[in-house]
């Protein structure tokens, strides 16, 4: 119930004691709602002690009629039948056989009512302070946003919930850690440019692929609905395939559902996929059924002979949609499903190590999913892996990265490229470098 509610049904049980001339017997904390001093009030009686003082107020004003003070709907239904039999006022309040039952349920009832104005309170105040917070880094760090909206990108929820709530505390430590590697990548001398090397050539696919071909796991961020990103992902699994004809090279997607819906949980937040219930390899059989997304990319992928392992779960992306209100995407079920991913890739890969130690894994979805900036991002669940992250992008360079605010928007790698481009940092620095931005790689390729 919401506080109008509350504030109703206080109001009603403040007029009792009027009627029955027990006013001083009136609970403190109802009176001061109607007196509109409840937030001050309200924190010093818990909800169960408010709601069964209320109560006593009510059984002080026995030998009243109910009906001439309690609306309708907290009066005992048996009280309620009576008086419409018979047309006019029902029996007295004292002594009827239900009054102890009725009194323990209003009793429940008020407590319940209590309860949830105060949780209300608490949650809007809470999600109020943490939108004030992130305002303030957004103002703190202006000089390093251009135009570059990324209040826009991770904008807090509006709606009062736990969910928005954690999400929004996860928004705000993700900011702070953001500025954190700005202000790092901006004290440096250079900035980070003499450290960044470009390969600009035609075969850029080739000598990306040349580069990976000694990790383990890759993880392959995209940049979605673009068909140009479609052929060289394609390109460049066919090149890490002809380069190490002796591996076994696997591919996990996010594009792709897992078959079996056999999740456990009711909550989002609590939802849970045994790992027992691993995913299962796609057949080229199964494509027209299961791939509504770059759909050619998977079926030129499976004539390769390259296996491929879905991991979106369609039951949980549902009741994620819920708790965002099917509204924009969250940074909470963003989080969210990476973990559930990680543990189905984590299970896999040991089931394959078993019979091909030397397997190579790629993982294929969303910038979103495996950027280094991202918090608990699909590369920061495998830190023991060393893993390399790959970001391929149409036109020009995404601008999710700390590049971007620090060099600018005039820069040349955001400039557009008319010549596949590899951008990827060298030194002994490199792979701190990499976290500390976003990508390891970045492969631009022109945009048709």
């Amino acid at each position: 119930m919401n506080w109008r509610i509350v504030i109703c049904a206080a109001a009603v049980l403040a007029a009792v004691p009027a009627q029955a001339q027990h006013h001083r017997a009136l609970l403190p904390a109802v009176r001061a709602l109607s007196q509109g001093q409840a937030s001050a009030t309200m924190a010093r009686f818990p909800a169960q002690q408010q709601a069964h003082s209320a109560t006593i107020s009510l059984r002080q004003a026995r030998g009243n009629n109910l009906s001439s003070f309690l609306p309708e709907y907290l009066l005992p239904q048996k009280y309620v039948q009576d008086q419409r039999k018979n047309n006019k006022k029902g029996p007295s309040f004292q002594g009827e056989s239900w009054e102890p039952e009725w009194l323990k349920d209003l009793e429940q009832r008020m407590s319940k009512m209590v309860f949830s104005w105060q949780y209300t309170r608490r949650l809007e105040k809470e999600m109020m302070s943490v939108q004030n917070e992130i305002s303030l880094i957004l103002r703190q760090n202006k000089h390093f946003m251009g135009h570059w909206k990324l209040h826009e990108v991770f904008t807090p929820m509006k709606i009062s919930s736990e969910f928005a709530l954690r999400n929004n505390k996860t928004i705000l430590f993700f900011l702070r850690k953001f500025f954190e590697k700005v202000a790092w990548l901006n004290a440096l001398p250079s900035q980070g440019k003499n450290e960044l090397g470009a390969a600009l050539s035609a075969d850029v696919v080739e000598h990306l692929a040349q580069r990976l071909s000694n990790e383990n796991l890759i993880m392959l961020g995209e940049f979605h609905y673009f068909e140009e990103v479609f052929h060289t992902v394609d390109a460049l699994m066919d090149e890490l395939k002809r380069q190490n004809p002796n591996r076994r090279i696997v591919l996990f997607t996010e594009f792709i559902g897992l078959r079996v819906d056999a999740g456990i949980g009711s909550t989002a937040e609590g939802y849970y996929r045994p790992i027992s219930d691993a995913p299962r390899k796609l057949l080229e059989t199964e494509v027209t059924l299961r791939v509504p997304y770059a759909r050619g990319l998977f079926e030129s992928l499976l004539k390769k002979q390259i296996e491929i392992y879905p991991l979106e779960d369609f039951r949980q992306q549902k009741m994620l949609w819920q708790e965002e209100h099917f509204g924009k995407p969250a940074l909470l079920s963003v989080i969210l499903r990476d973990r559930l991913w990680a543990r189905l890739i984590r299970a896999k890969m040991a089931e394959i190590r078993q019979t091909d130690p030397d397997a190579l894994f790629v993982v294929y979805a969303g910038q979103g999913h495996t950027s280094w900036l991202m918090p608990y991002a699909l590369p920061k669940f495998f830190a023991d892996e060393s893993p390399a992250v790959v970001e391929i992008t149409p036109g020009r360079m995404f601008r999710f990265n700390t590049l971007y605010p620090v060099w600018g928007a005039d820069a040349p790698v955001f400039a557009k490229h008319t010549t596949p481009t590899l951008y990827y940092w060298k030194g002994n620095s490199a792979e701190l470098f990499g976290k500390q931005t976003g990508f390891d790689y970045a492969l631009v390729v022109p945009a048709q």
